[in-house]
């Protein structure tokens, strides 16, 4: 009998939520995208896309001891960035899904799934609610998710010391859109 194998755990999962063919509701898989690009070669970190079912995280949770999820929100001023963590985001946080990672997060912890349970954080990106499918962003969130991706970046390497071998040039631009719209990032 053949048992099953599971992936090694990792130190931290970097999961894009989104849906890549309804304009800017793909943002968060791009990000994902991108710093999966910049952070290939490094073992410690593993990278997934959820677009359909969120509760396919309950076959996630047992791969990494920390979670940073990168999708969008609903909200007035397109463009912000927010940073929320476990403990403080609320019970809703506005999502085209058909529910949101938050939610789905707290039942998974409240199944006992794992222990521990992992810590997680979300990065979400602003949006208005998109009124055509289209696999482009628009320029606004286009701007946005450049600046997403420097900080997470960032906060990769805060988490997992990890160090990206591509891409530098990409980063440098997106830290630099942080440093000139710093009113546009709200942290929670």
């Amino acid at each position: 009998m053949e048992q099953d194998k599971k992936p090694p755990k990792r130190t931290l999962g970097v999961i894009g939520v989104g849906n890549t063919i309804a304009g800017d509701d793909g943002a968060g898989v791009v990000v994902m995208r991108r710093l999966r690009r910049i952070f290939s070669e490094n073992s410690a970190l593993f990278f997934h896309e959820l677009s359909g079912d969120l509760f396919e995280m309950s076959d996630r949770i047992h791969e990494a001891d920390y979670f940073i999820f990168c999708d969008v929100i609903v909200g007035e001023s397109p463009g912000k960035i927010k940073r929320m963590e476990d403990a403080t985001v609320g019970s809703q946080t506005p999502s085209f899904h058909q529910t949101d990672i938050t939610a789905v997060m707290r039942t998974l912890r409240s199944l006992d799934l794992v222990t521990p349970f992992p810590q997680w954080e979300l990065w979400a990106i602003s949006i208005t609610t998109p009124r055509r499918f289209s696999a482009a962003l628009s320029p606004r969130i286009s701007r946005a998710v450049k600046e997403c991706v420097a900080v997470v970046a960032q906060r990769i390497q805060e988490i997992a010391g990890a160090s990206g071998s591509r891409s530098r040039a990409e980063l440098q631009e997106g830290l630099v859109l942080c440093r000139e719209n710093r009113d546009d990032f709200v942290e929670i």
